[in-house]
């Protein structure tokens, strides 16, 4: 028998995904489904015999339930799949990889299952924003200005900070959303603002929780092109007692998104703070999700647990002297040395500051580091000790502080190829600049010969106050990513943060390589290359 082709496995699998498809619905999800059936069934038994009767409807619920969760007909698919792409694997979860990796290479994609993804959001906190609204197209070299960060429009974006023009109010939306979070392999400009489209009007959003980004400004000099306001709004406190934050990442480190999740509520509770012995800055919270269905006709929660998860603080950073706690004035607070962290020009210029975002456990005294001009440090992974895992994402995040001297001017963080910025000028009190949370947070995107992290101080006025700058892997939950950073005020107990994923309406493809594998493929809301099962 002739070897199928690549597209005539995906016929073969077309067809037995909408055999199971099929079977699921008449199962559980069509208006007259078998588990209706069962449940008036059961609801009518009388006599001595109705317990033999019952446990007779749930045998056949039980073998309903294996017909539509095992991989007994794609799974000999997938191994004609392998021979089709050149794998040498057999196994199901072995193809799937390679599969990947092939669709990759040949932009290939199946329907997206268009996942709304929850962010962790400690108890009634609401970040700051502001929109973008396009009704015409701009013009080459027009202009918008996101916090002190200038955007340019272009004929096709090649550089960071330029926006793709296009005469398509949605597309030219959806290519600030690009430009923006720096989602493709040019790479990301800003990291304190993240933004979404619906329909042509972006929504740009800060990355911390609260008031902080309502000092935010926007302005447009760009035809077709009008703002909500002049500066971001609507930003709220959170009532919990600590003010850390839970960054989650969602995207692999191809770009796609993590689809392989379960329609969940989550929830983040602090279980041990420093009243309990907790090291300060290293507070535990469990983290939970709803309660697992009873089989796979009624999928419901993601029942994943995790008893104990620490939050990340300068002393669990994976960089030396992560606080800058470690050092020594020739007179007075002027730096004399530094230990692990090399200066561009002359470490003399600069002070250390007794004005921190936190406390370290490892600092005797703890200090901050004050920049009173333009400057360069950085520490490599070599002196740090650091070997990364290929197979982790990856956040960093760099405390600052610009009310000392009401500091103005750009502040730059590079590791390795990924480079993230923001503009200072008007934040109060202590900021976070982090990792953007997309692909360029993975090792196969940021490394580089010589790894380092490096934080530029380009100023113009004021001088700046660095603190905690936290290297970290991401502590994987329920298929995605959480990095738990801690607050410049501990978690307490019983403090919560709460997030749900929601879908609309699901695809069927990465539905069932789901459910069947906990997988997911290259995928696409639209344009895709592989049809759906119908």
């Amino acid at each position: 028998m002739a070897t199928p082709t690549y597209a005539e496995c995906w016929t073969m699998l077309r067809n037995a995904v909408w055999a199971l498809e099929n079977l699921l619905r008449d199962g559980a999800s069509n208006t007259e489904n078998l588990l209706g059936h069962l449940d008036d069934f059961t609801q009518s038994l009388e006599g001595d015999y109705a317990p033999e009767a019952a446990a007779g409807a749930e045998n056949l619920r039980t073998a309903l339930a294996g017909m539509v969760s095992g991989g007994f007909l794609t799974d000999p698919l997938l191994r004609e799949m392998a021979k089709a792409i050149n794998s040498p694997a057999r196994g199901a979860q072995a193809i799937l990889t390679d599969l990947y990796d092939y669709m990759v290479d040949n932009a290939d994609t199946v329907l997206s299952r268009t996942v709304v993804y929850g962010t962790p959001r400690p108890t009634t906190a609401v970040r700051s924003s502001q929109t973008v609204t396009f009704t015409g197209t701009p013009v080459a070299n027009e202009t918008i200005t996101i916090n002190g960060l200038v955007y340019t429009f272009k004929a096709a974006r090649a550089l960071i900070g330029e926006i793709t023009i296009n005469a398509n109010n949605t597309t030219q939306a959806e290519n600030l959303v690009t430009a923006v979070n720096g989602s493709d392999t040019v790479g990301p400009y800003g990291s304190d603002v993240f933004a979404s489209n619906a329909a042509g009007v972006v929504t740009l959003t800060a990355r911390e929780y609260g008031t902080k980004g309502d000092v935010f400004t926007l302005t447009e000099a760009a035809t077709g092109t009008a703002v909500g306001g002049a500066t971001f709004a609507g930003g709220t406190e959170a009532t919990t007692t600590g003010n850390g934050q839970t960054e989650r990442l969602t995207i692999d480190e191809d770009g796609y998104a993590i689809e392989a999740v379960h329609v969940d509520s989550y929830t983040a509770e602090c279980v041990s703070d420093g009243n309990m012995g907790t090291d300060e800055g290293q507070e535990a919270h469990r983290v939970e999700g709803q309660d697992a269905g009873k089989d796979a006709l009624e999928i419901a929660g993601s029942g994943r647990i995790i008893e104990r998860m620490p939050t990340m603080s300068a002393d669990t950073s994976l960089l030396d002297n992560a606080s800058f706690g470690s050092n020594t004035v020739s007179s007075g607070v002027i730096l004399a040395t530094m230990t692990s962290w090399t200066f561009a020009t002359a470490i003399g210029s600069h002070d250390r500051s007794t004005v921190v975002f936190r406390s370290s456990v490892k600092e005797a005294t703890a200090y901050s580091l004050k920049l009173k001009a333009t400057e360069t440090i950085s520490q490599t992974l070599d002196v740090a000790g650091v070997s990364l895992n290929p197979d982790r994402p990856y956040m960093l995040a760099v405390r600052f502080n610009a009310d000392d001297g009401s500091a103005i001017g750009t502040l730059v963080v590079t590791f390795g190829n990924a480079t993230f910025r923001c503009h200072v000028e008007a934040q109060v009190g202590w900021h976070t600049l982090m990792m953007p949370l997309n692909r360029w947070a993975w090792p196969k995107n940021f490394t580089a010969a010589d790894m380092s992290v490096s934080i530029a101080w380009t100023k113009t006025s004021g001088n700046i106050l660095l603190d905690a700058v936290i290297l970290q892997e991401f502590k994987p939950y329920a298929r995605t990513w959480l990095a738990p950073l801690t607050g410049s005020t501990e978690w307490l107990l019983a403090d919560k943060q709460t997030w749900a994923d929601t879908i609309a309406t699901d695809s069927i493809f990465q539905k069932w390589f789901w459910r069947l594998y906990g997988r997911y493929l290259p995928h696409a809301a639209s344009g895709n290359t592989i049809a759906e099962p119908s």
